[in-house]
């Protein structure tokens, strides 16, 4: 069994099947927030500085609102518990690295809690409004702009010896995807992928990629060497 591997999996679009973000920013500060979630997709401003302007056009006083609304629309991807027992069973570490928000994330995943890391964001007010909080910013080997970084984080984790096997759907995810050692993409992510040439694996349900870690032929075993101890 290989124990020297990390899952680095995003949360919003990948193991949840909403962007949460999004949906909350959407709900609660619809006119200024649609721009802005257009101009972050399109890559014309930085995750950060358009999620930052989202949230602060929300009152703080509607913090209550947001986490009740977010938790009852939270729901998590196919396979994602399982996906997590599996990378378990093989002795790997599974870290989800999300730009969303610690009040819907840790709730959804509360039942593996204590079997993953959690790296994610959180909001506070200022000046009446709401601020995120931004934990794991850009180190110096990043140009910035991530919020939470997932390229930073992802080096970590390499420092520590792991192969990275990352799990995304969007554009927060471009960044680490081009340096992980292998990459299952969907959506907005396998489309820049597909444009650059990067290699990846395509999946709808997290059992998809169950099936392919557990397939010696897939061609993720070209880039990881992976041995099931299923």
């Amino acid at each position: 069994m290989i124990s020297e591997i990390s899952i680095l999996c995003d949360f919003d679009g990948t193991l949840s099947l909403r962007d949460m973000v999004a949906t909350i920013a959407l709900e609660f500060a619809p006119h200024t927030s649609r721009p802005l979630i257009e101009a972050v997709q399109a890559r014309e401003i930085s995750v950060r500085e358009g999620v930052s302007e989202m949230f602060r056009n929300i009152p703080a006083s509607k913090y209550s609102e947001v986490v009740k609304f977010s938790r009852e629309r939270t729901v998590l991807r196919p396979g994602a518990f399982a996906m997590v027992d599996y990378a378990m069973q093989q002795g790997w570490n599974f870290s989800v690295v999300s730009g969303g928000f610690d009040f819907f994330v840790r709730p959804a995943l509360l039942p593996v809690a204590s079997f993953i890391r959690i790296y994610c964001n959180r909001l506070r007010e200022k000046k009446g409004m709401l601020e995120v909080v931004w934990p794991y910013g850009c180190d110096e080997s990043c140009d910035g702009g991530c919020g939470l970084c997932k390229v930073s984080l992802l080096r970590q984790h390499q420092k520590e010896g792991r192969k990275i096997l990352l799990i995304g759907d969007g554009v927060t995810d471009v960044k680490a995807a081009r340096l992980a050692d292998y990459v299952f993409a969907r959506s907005v992510l396998a489309e820049i992928l597909r444009e650059e040439g990067v290699p990846f694996t395509p999946y709808e349900t997290f059992h998809d990629i169950i099936r392919a870690l557990s397939d010696n032929a897939s061609e993720v075993h070209q880039y990881v060497s992976i041995q099931s101890s299923c």
